[in-house]
């Protein structure tokens, strides 16, 4: 039964359930996850005829009132207006658009200190570039994510390419903008693995379009 939480709950970390059932579960800290996974994870994957898979991520921490993007829309922010849970470890927020939608699915617009070395470039029917902190999360992304892509759109391929590690407060050129210099000050992120920094011009510009002023 959904019901409406506290909405001081702050949710940091989650578990991607997969295999014979696609699922996330959301919790408060480190400790809260692992013993869900020790304790609960057994249980859940022994219901299912070949077991299960799981992998963890870390989620934005966001709470009611607050401003966020929601995953596949790159301008529009919405407000938090209520936190729902839906089942134990299973949190929705409702947004000002109507929309509900899993914890997960909703990002923070915040400056930090993220960095990105690799980037995924996707080409055929869909045309898209993702980002990633590591090679390790690219490869989870690589594994899971992109064969569902594949079902989606008839033709894809990708490519592997490395990325420099700017952050906030780097100086870059942009492709496309000639010899122009400009300074990072701030990251926005739209979607799953995809980030754009948001730059003195006034203008945001994707993580993969930037490049270091050497």
């Amino acid at each position: 039964m959904k019901k409406i939480v506290n909405s001081e709950i702050k949710l940091s970390r989650g578990v991607f359930v997969f295999s014979d059932l696609e699922n996330t579960f959301h919790f408060q800290n480190e400790d809260e996850m692992l013993k869900w996974i020790k304790d609960e994870f057994p249980k859940l994957s022994d219901e299912y005829e070949n077991g299960l898979e799981y992998y963890t991520f870390r989620i934005d921490i966001l709470k009611v009132g607050d401003k966020c993007r929601i995953d596949g829309e790159d301008k529009s922010i919405f407000e938090i207006v209520k936190m729902i849970e839906e089942y134990d470890h299973h949190y929705l927020f409702l947004l000002d658009n109507g929309l509900i939608l899993p914890v997960s699915s909703c990002f923070a617009i915040k400056e930090n200190d993220i960095t990105f070395s690799k980037r995924v470039r996707v080409d055929g029917d869909l045309q898209s570039n993702f980002v990633f902190e590591n090679e390790k999360e690219m490869l989870i992304w690589l594994s899971y994510d992109f064969p569902k892509l594949k079902k989606e759109y008839n033709k894809l391929s990708y490519k592997i390419i490395d990325l420099d590690s700017l952050k906030i407060g780097d100086e870059c050129y942009v492709i496309g903008e000639g010899d122009d210099i400009f300074k990072i000050e701030s990251l926005v992120n739209y979607g799953k693995h995809k980030y754009s920094f948001g730059l003195s011009s006034g203008w945001n510009e994707e993580v993969s379009k930037c490049f270091k002023v050497e």
